[in-house]
């Protein structure tokens, strides 16, 4: 596990560059009234600190941005790979030993906390990191989106850890122990300490979850 000090803590935080938070979404999503991915845009719109971009997923023709983000290095995609990074979602604190190279600890009281990673032995940079990108789709359509698309597998992987259960019921169906998308989001921000905007997502899913 690579060490979390509070000076490359505070390089990350000085860069004064908003995270971004990219929703890959397949085709099918966007006109689905049980998709959770739409409620994220609307809820974060106040957050200075956070740009949500809702892209189309496209096997033949990816977002010439994104893939400009995930050449220079900027991106990491939250996806459960075998060698991904672990991020505790219930972690509340820096200071527990972590089990393996693969997890790392993250603190909630600050943003963007915890700037080091190690994947298979390998150190990511938070502060170099500028984003994350999620696939807004069933889990069986995000494992064709990047098992179909070379640069999402090319780019460092993170998986969310949670004790909380997914409350989604619109798709009970889906993979057991995940989230939906506007969950998912949720716990990464709260994970990576922007409280206030996790709260917010959270908010806007339970009364789209209460509605259906």
């Amino acid at each position: 596990m690579a060490e979390i000090t509070s000076a490359s803590l505070q390089k990350f935080q000085s860069a004064q560059q908003p995270l971004q938070l990219i929703l890959l979404t397949h085709a099918t999503e966007f006109s689905k009234l049980s998709n959770t991915g739409t409620l994220v845009a609307p809820a974060l719109a106040t957050e200075p600190a956070l740009v949500v971009q809702r892209l189309a997923w496209s096997r033949v023709a990816p977002d010439a941005q994104l893939l400009q983000m995930a050449e220079a290095g900027q991106l990491m995609l939250l996806y459960p790979t075998p060698e991904a990074m672990v991020l505790n979602a219930d972690t509340e604190t820096d200071t527990d030993p972590a089990p393996d190279n693969n997890v790392a600890v993250i603190t909630t009281n600050s943003p963007a906390a915890g700037s080091l990673f190690s994947q298979n032995n390998n150190v990511i940079a938070l502060q170099n990191i500028r984003g994350f990108v999620l696939l807004d789709a069933t889990w069986q359509l995000a494992h064709k989106m990047y098992r179909q698309s070379p640069y999402l597998q090319a780019l460092p992987t993170l998986s969310l850890q949670s004790s909380q259960p997914s409350q989604y019921l619109l798709r009970r169906n889906q993979r057991q122990q995940g989230w939906c998308t506007a969950e998912s989001v949720a716990l990464l921000l709260a994970a990576t300490g922007y409280n206030t905007a996790a709260q917010k997502v959270s908010k806007a899913f339970f009364l789209f979850n209460q509605r259906n």
